[in-house]
């Protein structure tokens, strides 16, 4: 996927993406897959975009505007660059 994601502690550059992962096991008794799907981003770019277009905030654990610093403007997000979730693990997970 695009770079749309900086690293944690104060990047500004988009260098990761937001790398999805998915995994299915089956389970006992005919039951359906379990299956699980993610993406490495704190939240989906799409989300940012309408928020943006609607005036709407956002959390400020998703972005950072293009100065490196948190944000709860969505269009200042776009300007800069989402956050993996989960902190340094999610970093770890992106990078994977």
């Amino acid at each position: 996927s695009a770079a749309f994601v900086s690293p944690e502690n104060g990047g500004t550059k988009r260098i990761f993406g937001t790398n999805p992962f998915c995994f299915a096991w089956p389970r006992p008794d005919g039951k359906l897959p379990m299956v699980v799907d993610f993406a490495t981003a704190a939240s989906s770019r799409g989300e940012i975009v309408k928020r943006a277009s609607n005036g709407t905030p956002i959390p400020s654990e998703w972005a950072v505007d293009a100065n490196g610093m948190p944000t709860t403007d969505a269009s200042k997000a776009l300007e800069g660059a989402q956050l993996c979730f989960g902190g340094h693990k999610g970093q770890c997970l992106s990078l994977v």
